[in-house]
């Protein structure tokens, strides 16, 4: 992730919600962006976002919604659901980031269960 010097004197929250509203993020970035989440704010060993506000962030506040993450119903994990079909789904148990990137159209509902019903049950 190309954070600049002025992102990383920032609060957590102002760092993930500039990630957040930048259009045009590729799969790399995505998958970046969740493998901060996975390593509790780490990236490189540098310590972009504090491990608590991860924490914090992917616990279900609303339902099941936690700081910009859908908490999964099961505990699995937790993913964020982007416009145009953008998918980021994070699995700590698995170790695991998973970057869907499909056309958004009632066919791209069906990508998830690709994930909960093979892929995890693969793992297990």
């Amino acid at each position: 992730i190309s954070v600049s010097a002025f992102l990383l004197n920032r609060s957590s929250d102002l760092v993930v919600r500039i990630f957040l509203q930048c259009q045009q993020r590729s799969a790399i970035d995505l998958a970046k962006f969740g493998l901060l989440y996975l390593n509790h704010g780490k990236l490189n060993n540098r310590q972009i976002i504090t491990a608590e506000y991860i924490d914090e962030a992917t616990t279900a506040h609303i339902e099941n919604y936690g700081y910009y993450w859908w908490i999964n119903e099961d505990g699995s994990g937790y993913r964020g659901l982007g416009r145009g079909g953008q998918e980021l789904h994070v699995y700590p148990e698995h170790d695991m980031v998973v970057v869907l990137q499909a056309q958004d159209s009632p066919r791209s509902k069906f990508y998830t269960p690709i994930i909960t019903d093979v892929i995890l049950k693969a793992l297990k």
